[in-house]
């Protein structure tokens, strides 16, 4: 019995429970050893239990005098694991692409071809003890790193015989959009940075910062609420307010900076897949009475008392155009779009056409980053 053939008059069975198997085979000689030869019932009964035990004993024998020896083509089968699937991030390979490999004959070679032009080659590690107790004792684990994402195919062999074959898939970093060297500015829109702020299909996390916000412009963060709606139908993002400040990936405050843009109601800023919205506590514009969406007309007194009225549209277009330059649009010259730098007077509810195709080129028409790479 070697190498995977079997002996005649021997069982291709799994070898189970070795030490007792072997103890009930010996006492089977004694008991029989003491009865009468010449009574042909108890040599009938003899040979029909004798022919059960011998393969047992056989398989046994050759697992305790021969040495630890390779599985049986039939468990071989049951052992080798049919063609599986593993999906990693290329940055996120420790202890995730490994390879183990059991069930094998004591010391036996193996190799693992990774796919990427490099192999692992060891032996299986146990004892002589370990491996007369049982198949799985034998065991050896190899683990590799690819250097680059792609698709691989990963074959085992002990010697000459395929064992294991599965395929690894390793995703690349996820990255939000930017633009190539290649790329050009369509009309209507403009880059702020040179890229997308957030990968696409993501969500979200906003704060809000009460401090410093004045009683009187207490509709602002309801106003924000709406606004962050329009900006998850145009991108595909989805937002959620969060109480907790350092889990933000978009803070709202109230902490303006007169030296930065002197007179200005609002600012923003972005960092590595993060932003701000500062907002003026002195602004009229910030103020409850400009609260909401479209075209207004407010009454106002000069400083010299004179009354008069003044038109624009609702903060809520403040609002949207500073969480434009968080998502990466910069200004624009045309009056239509909110990334307008003046103050808005065209009634329009949401973006302009030109946001709307900026927008749609760094996140809509974006492929989802798989699961498993987020």
């Amino acid at each position: 019995m070697g190498s995977g053939r079997t002996q005649r008059g021997c069982s291709d069975n799994s070898v189970t429970q070795v030490s007792a198997t072997f103890g009930a085979a010996r006492a089977f000689d004694r008991h029989y050893s003491r009865e009468i030869m010449g009574e042909r019932r108890r040599r009938t009964t003899r040979s029909a239990r004798w022919s059960t035990s011998a393969a047992t004993i056989c398989t046994i024998s050759a697992v305790a005098f021969a040495g630890f020896l390779a599985p049986q083509p039939s468990a071989l089968a049951a052992e080798t694991d049919p063609t599986t699937s593993v999906v990693v991030r290329v940055d996120r390979q420790d202890e995730v692409v490994s390879i183990t490999v059991d069930k094998i004959k004591r010391n036996e070679r193996i190799t693992v071809n990774w796919g990427d032009g490099r192999k692992s080659k060891g032996r299986t590690k146990c004892k002589a003890k370990q491996a007369n107790r049982g198949l799985a004792k034998c065991s050896r684990t190899f683990t590799h790193i690819y250097d680059e994402p792609g698709t691989y195919r990963v074959v085992t062999r002990a010697k000459k015989r395929r064992i294991n074959e599965r395929i690894i898939e390793v995703l690349a970093i996820p990255r939000p959009w930017s633009r190539t060297s290649d790329w050009v500015q369509p009309d209507g829109w403009q880059l702020m940075t040179g890229q997308a702020t957030f990968l696409p299909c993501s969500n979200v996390k906003w704060f809000w910062d009460s401090e410093g916000q004045p009683p009187n412009r207490s509709k602002m963060r309801q106003t924000t609420r709406e606004a962050l709606q329009f900006v998850s139908d145009a991108t595909g993002l989805t937002f959620t307010e969060t109480t907790d400040p350092d889990a933000a990936d978009i803070d709202f405050n109230w902490k303006y900076d007169e030296t930065k843009y002197p007179g200005a109601a609002g600012y923003a800023g972005v960092g590595r897949e993060s932003g701000y919205v500062t907002l003026n506590p002195k602004s009229p514009w910030t103020s409850d009475e400009w609260a909401g969406w479209g075209l207004m007309t407010r009454g106002y007194v000069s400083p010299a008392g004179h009354f008069g009225q003044r038109s624009r549209d609702g903060n809520g277009d403040l609002v949207l155009h500073e969480i434009g330059h968080v998502l990466g649009l910069g200004h624009v010259d045309d009056e239509r779009q909110t990334m307008n730098a003046g103050a808005s007077v065209t009634g329009r509810i949401g973006f302009g056409p030109g946001d709307l195709d900026g927008l749609w080129t760094m996140y809509k028409s974006q492929p989802c980053p798989r699961p498993e790479a987020r």
